[in-house]
């Protein structure tokens, strides 16, 4: 999860496309994203 305003960019949507975005990038982005886990009925921090 993150609430870096970098992947507003990128809509959430059942279509599949692909978005190639340079890797260095993304991971300056996702420096303070925390990592969500989904155990099929809820989100779990």
């Amino acid at each position: 999860m993150s609430n870096d305003i970098f992947f507003n960019r990128f809509p959430n949507s059942a279509a599949l496309k692909v978005h190639f975005v340079n890797e260095e990038e993304v991971l300056g982005h996702l420096a303070g994203a925390e990592v969500l886990l989904c155990d099929g009925k809820k989100i779990i921090r």
